[in-house]
Parts: structure tokens; C-alpha cells; sequence
């Protein structure tokens, strides 16, 4: 069971450190004009980006029905739930982001010549600065909650 423990923690640590690197892929693909090779590049990124947030959920589910501190303990903890919320807001914002870079993936495909807009690219960007706040929030609340603070 401590070996399993370790590879499940192991796969949750790897997997939130690859989902950081994903979001900063993503705002670093939104700094230029996005043609429609780009959209395709930025599109494949943020799939990469919810199934690595999927992994990351599916680990840390199976971690907590297995943790050594007990279910009440961390289910009872208020960080542990502002911790859900946040990744909450996080994966409903993918799930936006993945919906609108689909659009402009398909109007790409209809007209090569396809540039997103400006004002629709500062509006991307801010949403994945707002991922990126609260993927960067997300570890202060689980090392504090696992302090039992």
C-alpha cells in the first residue's frame, strides 16, 4: 500500500506540475497573432490541458479515499473544500476556453487565411491568466489544509 501511496502521489505531483507548464504553453501561444496553424497548435495544447486536469482530479479523488489522515478529517477541513471550488473554477474555465478555441479552430479550417481577432485573443489571455492565479493558489491551500490548519 506505501508503494501505491507513493506512485498515486507521485502521478498527482507530475501531473499538476505538467499542467503548469500546459497553461503557460497556452499564454505564451496567445502573445502573437494566432493564424490558423497557431489555433490548431493552441487547440491541441488545451486538450492536452483538461486531460491533464482530468488526471490530475482522478489522482487526487483516489488520494483522498486512501489518505492515512481519514476521510473526516480532510472532507471535514474548509480548505479542502475551497481547494474543490478552486479547481472547480479552474476546470469550468477550461471547459470554456476548450469551447471557444474549438470555434476558432473550425473557422480556421473554413478560411485559411483565418486570424482571430485582437480583442477575442485578449480575452483568451486574461481567462488563462485567471487559470493560472488559481492553479497558483491551489498548493498554499493543500499545504496548509494538510497541516490542519
Amino acid at each position: 500500500m506505501d508503494i501505491f501511496s507513493a506512485l498515486l502521489a507521485y502521478l498527482h505531483f507530475g501531473s499538476i506540475m505538467l499542467l503548469a507548464a500546459l497553461i503557460a504553453t497556452e499564454f505564451r501561444l496567445l502573445q502573437g497573432p494566432l493564424d490558423a496553424k497557431a489555433v490548431e497548435m493552441l487547440s491541441r495544447v488545451e486538450i492536452a490541458y483538461v486531460s491533464c486536469g482530468f488526471m490530475v482530479l482522478l489522482s487526487g479523488a483516489v488520494r483522498f479515499g486512501i489518505t492515512s489522515m481519514g476521510i473526516l478529517f480532510i472532507g471535514g477541513n474548509p480548505l479542502f473544500w475551497l481547494k474543490v471550488l478552486l479547481f472547480g473554477a479552474l476546470a469550468m474555465t477550461a471547459l470554456y476556453m476548450s469551447w471557444r478555441y474549438s470555434r476558432w479552430v473550425h473557422q480556421a479550417r473554413m478560411d485559411m487565411s483565418y486570424h482571430v481577432p485582437p480583442a477575442e485573443i485578449a480575452l483568451a489571455s486574461r481567462l488563462v491568466r485567471f487559470q493560472m492565479v488559481l492553479l497558483a493558489l491551489l498548493p498554499i491551500f493543500a499545504v496548509m489544509m494538510v497541516r490542519g490548519i
